[in-house]
């Protein structure tokens, strides 16, 4: 098994994912009372919201490799 290394700037790297663990965090203690008074709607954004930011950090991740290894 072949291990990738990433060679990218690493604290836009961490700094990305703060964000969104920071983000998503929030969002997860405030779901109970967005249920309780929007109802499944905001499970439904919640879901979306984490699908999408796993995706977004992906390409983000990737796209930050790819600059400095072209260098």
């Amino acid at each position: 098994m072949m291990k990738k290394k990433f060679k990218g700037d690493k604290d836009r790297l961490a700094r990305a994912y703060g964000i969104f663990c920071l983000a998503s965090g929030i969002l997860t203690v405030l779901l109970p009372f967005a249920l309780e008074f929007i109802g499944s709607y905001a499970e439904a954004l919640f879901g979306i919201w984490l699908t999408m930011g796993v995706v977004v950090l992906t390409f983000c991740s990737q796209s930050l490799n790819k600059k400095s290894s072209g260098s």
